[in-house]
């Protein structure tokens, strides 16, 4: 049985639901869950800004972009612009200032054009190993949002800690996400009897899509098991403590330690 709105707001007031959001996002049979500002990549990148299509790059892929976009391509304009390329973010119009050569249209043309041929895979070198320490970098969605692009795992999380000892909870994606084309998990839709915390999402998109921190994401709904039962569970130690067991931030995939026992 899956509890409704009503009984979900009745085990969060006993406390047998762990939900720290809003209550207007209860729905009629699930809680509505939000994405962090929080993503991660597989791969080490540079978010671009003030492009037409802002989006976390490899750095090697926005260097290039850079240097076509050039009418002169002199080694001292390829310096200064690996000067701008540097932590985690570059802004293409603070590029523009510096170079009176470097068009602006003719990059974001060349960008388009180089999202649509998916170029921007030819720069990611990812061989992640399921027995080893796989490296995740994480990033900030900019307030005023950041593309998706197809092909590439993203890591997000939830802004709300949501999950109990007493029911099974499970997530699952919106309907108005799948329908523009957004997954945000691949197979991991159970949380366990006693898990309580941020979840983890796996996100990837059909197409390039614009999204934005805080944003209705997903749902997560609680299917009831008799009390007898769960007070069983409990006896028998059969709770979840796992791997995940506190991770407020995106938690990259720690399958390696399977490897370990």
């Amino acid at each position: 049985m899956i509890l409704l709105n009503h009984e979900i707001k009745k085990a969060i007031e006993e406390g047998k639901i762990l939900y720290d959001g809003n209550i207007n996002n209860i729905s009629i049979n699930s809680i509505d869950v939000t994405l962090s500002k929080y993503l991660k990549v597989y791969f080490k990148g540079i978010i671009l800004k003030n492009s037409e299509f802002d989006s976390i790059y490899p750095l090697k892929f926005v260097e290039d972009i850079c240097y076509k976009s050039l009418t002169k391509g002199e080694e001292i304009l390829r310096f200064k612009i690996e000067n701008y390329i540097e932590n985690q973010e570059v802004d293409v119009m603070d590029i523009l200032k510096d170079f009176k050569d470097f068009k602006i249209k003719k990059f974001n043309d060349l960008l388009k054009e180089y999202i649509i041929k998916k170029k921007y895979l030819e720069y990611i070198e990812i061989f992640l190993d399921i027995k080893s320490e796989n490296k995740a970098y994480q990033f900030e969605i900019p307030n005023e949002g950041i593309y998706l692009l197809p092909d590439i795992l993203y890591l997000g999380s939830t802004n709300e800690k949501c999950g109990s000892d007493y029911y099974i909870p499970m997530y699952e994606g919106r309907s108005s996400t799948g329908r523009i084309g957004l997954e945000s998990h691949i197979s991991a839709g159970f949380g366990d009897l006693g898990f309580k915390s941020n979840w983890t999402l796996e996100i990837t998109v059909v197409h390039p899509l614009k999204i934005y921190e805080g944003f209705r994401i997903g749902q997560v709904y609680f299917y009831y098991k008799p009390e007898k039962e769960v007070n069983t569970a409990k006896k028998l130690n059969n709770i979840y403590k796992g791997k995940y067991i506190k991770q407020s931030v995106p938690q990259e995939s720690l399958i390696h330690k399977d490897f370990k026992n």
